[in-house]
């Protein structure tokens, strides 16, 4: 099935310095490879160029691309499916700051646990989250410099979030 998306219009309002903006291609380009051996059938499927709406998303900078290494942090933390969660939310959140000067440079506890769906039982618990995501930005200092530094910031004598210097 062939796909052709013409996005001078959205090019223009992001600021995309082009005269004119389309790709034309198949939704999916790849060929259908099956093999048997042992009595086993594998059926896979050969992609040749890159999702044409994958294309259309990077080119209109609406997909992140960050270095795989910044998910690579067994130095700080063991990857479980909310560790996991929790980083790519903080990837997020920091590309968003990096490119938008009027977002705030804080990041709520709460906001966190929320938005990767994690529900917080108890002190203990809640401290143990705030540990690995503490344990994960500082490896970002010291071994990719993502971010410059962060501080654990409190309302009253609750520890709420952290702050970001980039």
């Amino acid at each position: 099935m062939r796909l052709k998306v013409d996005f001078t219009e959205e090019a223009k309002v992001r600021n995309i310095a082009i005269d004119k903006a389309e790709i034309d291609s198949y939704l999916l380009n790849a060929t259908a490879v099956t093999v048997e051996s042992g009595g086993h059938k594998v059926e896979a499927y050969k992609i040749h160029t890159k999702p044409v709406l994958y294309e259309y998303a990077q080119r209109t900078k609406q997909i992140l691309s960050v270095s795989p290494k910044l998910l690579d942090t067994k130095e700080a933390t063991r990857n479980t499916e909310e560790i996991i969660s929790i980083k790519e939310y903080l990837i997020r959140r920091i590309e968003i700051m990096k490119n938008d000067a009027s977002m705030s440079n804080k990041i709520i506890y709460d906001t966190i646990f929320e938005e990767v769906g994690i529900v917080i039982k108890g002190y203990t618990e809640r401290n143990r989250y705030r540990k690995y995501i503490k344990d994960i930005l500082a490896l970002w200092i010291a071994r990719d410099d993502y971010i410059k530094s962060f501080i654990e910031y409190t309302v009253g004598k609750s520890f709420k979030g952290i702050e970001l210097t980039l």
